[in-house]
């Protein structure tokens, strides 16, 4: 790279997971060699849910979704607002090969249900949970 006017340096780069950056410079004729700090740089998961926005009391519930990048055998976790605490829905899923997953949530009485879905913490990432989303019971 090299600088600009502004001795400021631009670059695009393209990374897979989280990890650290450095720059570099050579020395010249007039200026020494320049190392900097490591920067760590995160990349967090994508949680891409698909739910339905109404659904019938008397009816299982069917969720689905997957993490991008495609992980398998990445722990799920569905949880339900009741009152001011989030209380797992079900027992931990996991990711199929291809980062996908789908369950049937029970049945529950008509109202409004407020749910989240969290991709727990593994050794690569960090955890991530979706935003906070609705389903009306009818």
């Amino acid at each position: 790279m090299t600088t600009g006017t502004d001795g400021k340096i631009s670059k695009s780069i393209i990374i897979g997971r989280s990890t650290y950056i450095r720059l570099h410079s050579d020395a010249t004729w007039d200026r020494a060699e320049g190392i900097s700090a490591q920067t760590l740089v995160t990349v967090n998961r994508l949680l891409i849910l698909s739910a339905p926005a109404t659904a019938k009391s008397v009816l299982q519930i069917a969720l689905s979704g997957y993490l991008l990048p495609r992980t398998a055998g990445a722990a799920l976790l569905i949880e339900k607002k009741v009152g001011k605490k989030w209380i797992p829905v079900n027992t931990p899923l996991t990711t199929d090969a291809e980062g996908n997953f789908t369950t049937l949530l029970s049945a529950v009485p008509r109202g409004v249900l407020t749910l989240r879905v969290t991709a727990e913490a593994d050794p690569l990432w960090s955890a991530v949970t979706s935003p906070i989303f609705n389903i009306i019971i009818r």
